[in-house]
Order: C-alpha cells, then sequence, then structure tokens
C-alpha cells in the first residue's frame, strides 16, 4: 500500500479493491459438534456492534484437517452483505440449528453420571422410584438424547424421569428408594 509522499513503482499496488457484498465468515466447530454440520446448512450470526439484530448465511465448505489444540474444525459461511455492515476481521456469535427429528430425550438435570454409567431415576408412582442405566446422545441445549433405554422397559405413558437428581439422591440415601407412608 502507499501512504502519502511515497514514491511509487511502475507496478506497485497502491490499493485493494474489495466486494463486501458477500462475505465469509470462519467459524471454529467443536470436534463432537462436527458432525451435526453441513454444507448448505443455515446459520445465524449476531455482534455486539449490532445488538438486536442477525444476519443469516449458508455453512459452504468444511475444511478437511483439525486444530490438535484446540479440536476444532473450520467452517466457512457465506453472508449477502447489501448494506455493507459486516467487515473483515469483525467477531460474531454463530447458531447453527441442527433438526434431530423426534427422539426420546431427557432433561441434563435429571442425569446422574457416576462417571462409570448414567442413570436417570424413574417415577413409577405411588412413592416408587426407579433407576434405570441408559446411553446418551447429542446434547441439545438442556437435554440429551437417549440413545438406549433399557430393554422391556419402556417409558410408558405413566412413568416419567424426575427433572431433578439431587432431592432422590438424598432420598436415597436416607432411606432407600422404596414406597414411603
Amino acid at each position: 500500500m502507499v501512504n502519502k509522499g511515497r514514491f511509487v513503482d511502475a507496478g506497485m499496488a497502491l490499493y485493494k479493491i474489495a466486494d463486501l457484498s458477500v462475505v465469509w465468515l470462519i467459524a471454529d466447530i467443536y470436534e463432537s459438534e462436527l458432525p451435526a454440520i453441513r454444507v448448505g446448512q443455515q446459520a445465524a450470526i449476531q455482534m455486539s456492534y449490532y445488538p438486536g439484530e442477525t444476519f443469516t448465511g449458508k455453512a459452504i465448505y468444511i475444511y478437511p484437517y483439525m486444530d490438535a489444540q484446540t479440536r476444532t474444525a473450520k467452517v466457512r459461511y457465506e453472508f449477502a452483505n447489501p448494506h455493507g455492515k459486516l467487515k473483515p476481521e469483525m467477531f460474531a456469535n454463530v447458531e447453527i440449528t441442527v433438526r434431530l427429528g423426534d427422539k426420546l430425550a431427557v432433561p441434563e438435570g435429571a442425569v446422574i453420571d457416576t462417571g462409570v454409567r448414567k442413570v436417570v431415576i424413574v417415577d413409577r408412582g405411588s412413592g416408587y422410584f426407579e433407576p434405570r442405566e441408559v446411553r446418551l446422545g447429542v446434547k441439545a441445549g438442556d437435554v440429551f438424547e437417549v440413545l438406549r433405554w433399557p430393554q422391556g422397559r419402556g417409558t410408558g405413558g405413566h412413568q416419567r424421569q424426575l427433572p431433578h437428581r439431587f432431592g432422590i439422591q438424598a432420598q436415597g440415601a436416607i432411606g432407600g428408594m422404596g414406597h414411603q407412608h
């Protein structure tokens, strides 16, 4: 680039022209979330510079390598920028909506993680509770997808997991998990 008063040689680049009507955003996606990302998938970004404003774009390229230190991969998103609000080197928060379909799910607070297994406590009614070991899948917000529920032990319309694990843990420690009078 050239500054005022500087000598200019033939062929020297004096300035850069960039078309910013469409911009790219490079997002770092955690390794565990990468299987849910697809080319063409929509994303929304918000920035502190424009509170309350959302910009939408789509994934156009998933880089074929991981960063060994951060355990992230880069995904390139393309955003229309008709008013020139999006500038190079800005930071943004990226939100990607992933449709998981209809799945059995439990709230994060209902899962007891022993370090060896994951258990939910099911309310059997009339004061009876039953622990059930489950295998969990994707976490979406504050719920986990349930990949495996014990065979022959359907969820049953009347059964439900307890929303909070701490009360039932205390009850189990004090007097067992059975019927109370």
